[in-house]
């Protein structure tokens, strides 16, 4: 086994190395400044860490890095809390909402376990926590770079296994409360299948475990006329803007994705799609595969997103695609 970091310092890889192995039941490691070796194991680990740029910053970030030449790696991400350089009392009540995001995060994770829709948790790691690799970064991301070239097979699929996520997160008692495309991850799992995780839950509510990141939506993917209540329906509607952004490339009322190119024009067009939803008005889905399970989430016709998901099981079908998850 080889582990190779970016760029953290080496005091930090040397302590990590040997969580990581500690974390992943490797025995008989040599751990040193320059990595560890052991002959048992085939496949390289690599850990991204965000760049010193990042550091700084008042969201906590990971830095996703496709491994395009090391197809058998296994890749995980440390996720850590953000540790701002500057003193001021909207600085302190940022990092503040941060690390109320970390002490929710971990332990839903956890209590999701593994799942192929939900981002793998590895590990914690000192103040951060350790996340499986997602091979094509976030699902805004993608859309934006590779709109064009996205089958509506890819989409369809895509939009189906955004509804498994949300299903299974609320069968274990979890809100997402915050979701929009950016938290879904495009992951690779094997030549020519792309799928989706669900990710960052620092946001998210649990009731058993008295858990809160007191987060809400915003712009297309939060219901103005349901208020703070961080309830199933919630993520239910948010999901139809998810599966609008999916099947489009395109924000509902919007001629783009989720770039903006100032703070006004991302109020002037949270204030406009606001508008709209109070007045139960939708974007058109005439002629777009699956629009009746967008309006359905939008108007609150699906009670449940296993009501979502098995009215997705029904479009595929009755489209002549497979149930099945296997990529083509």
């Amino acid at each position: 086994m080889v582990l190779a970091f970016s760029m953290p310092t080496l005091n930090r890889l040397f302590t990590i190395e040997l969580s990581l192995a500690r974390l992943l039941g490797i025995t008989g490691t040599s751990a040193g400044r320059g990595g560890s070796t052991n002959t048992a194991c085939s496949k390289s680990i690599i850990i991204a860490h965000p760049v010193s740029s990042l550091q700084s910053t008042l969201a906590p970030r990971t830095l996703v890095l496709p491994p395009p030449s090391l197809e058998s790696a296994l890749v995980f991400f440390l996720k850590s809390p953000p540790e701002p350089n500057v003193e001021s009392a909207q600085i302190k009540k940022l990092g503040e909402k941060a690390r109320l995001a970390f002490s929710v995060e971990e332990p839903i994770l956890k209590r999701l376990g593994d799942h192929p829709r939900i981002v793998q948790y590895v590990g914690k790691q000192n103040r951060g926590i350790l996340l499986g690799e997602a091979s094509h970064g976030n699902l805004q991301a993608y859309l934006d770079a590779e709109n064009s070239s996205i089958s509506i097979y890819q989409r369809k699929r895509w939009c189906r296994q955004a509804a498994e996520a949300v299903a299974y997160i609320h069968s274990r008692g979890v809100i997402r409360a915050d979701m929009r495309p950016e938290n879904f991850l495009v992951h690779k799992r094997s030549p020519g299948c792309l799928e989706l995780l669900l990710c960052d839950f620092g946001g998210a509510t649990c009731g058993k475990l008295a858990l809160d990141g007191n987060q809400l939506p915003d712009g297309p993917f939060y219901d103005p006329t349901q208020g703070i209540d961080r309830s199933p329906a919630l993520d239910i509607f948010s999901l139809g803007s998810v599966f609008y952004t999916i099947l489009t490339g395109l924000w509902p009322y919007r001629s783009l994705g989720g770039f903006f190119g100032s703070v006004e024009e991302m109020i002037d067009y949270n204030c406009k799609v606001d508008g709209f939803f109070r007045q139960k008005q939708y974007p058109s889905v005439a002629g777009l595969i699956g629009g009746n399970i967008i309006l359905d989430c939008g108007t609150k016709r699906h009670r449940t997103a296993e009501e979502v998901l098995q009215a997705w099981d029904r479009e595929l079908m009755d489209n002549g695609d497979e149930k099945t998850e296997t990529c083509s």
